[in-house]
């Protein structure tokens, strides 16, 4: 009795159960890189928005001395989650520029003019 050789579809069939394996393993790869780099923008939109309220309230800090309402307030609600999206040191500076700015601003009509220098509000934050 002779066996003949099995058809090309049962190959074909053989090989599709791992072949669609292995393309499910592809597209659920490349979506969990999707996630990682949406995260990855997310969390660099929310720290630009810090750095920029940051850079907005200094900048008119050192081109006019005072910061504007608008500004200030943009400021504390940009730095409000600061400590879980930046490093404790940079959180810990940003609170000290705002604790400097509201000396400033509490403690300027009643301060001797060497405490002056000491309550603007980058102080020795910044580098010279």
């Amino acid at each position: 009795m002779t066996t003949c050789p099995p058809h090309w579809t049962a190959y074909l069939s053989a090989l599709m159960v791992p072949l669609i394996a292995i393309l499910g393993v592809a597209i659920a790869y490349r979506q969990w890189r999707t996630a990682q780099n949406k995260l990855k923008q997310d969390l660099f939109d929310k720290r630009f928005s810090v750095y920029d309220a940051a850079r907005r309230m200094l900048a008119s800090v050192m081109t006019s001395g005072k910061v504007r309402d608008e500004e200030l307030f943009k400021f504390m609600v940009a730095t409000r989650e600061a400590k879980w999206l930046l490093s404790n040191e940079l959180a810990h500076y940003l609170d000290e520029v705002l604790r400097r700015h509201y000396r400033l601003v509490v403690g300027v009509g009643r301060a001797c003019p060497g405490e002056r220098e000491h309550l603007h509000p980058l102080g020795c934050l910044l580098p010279v």
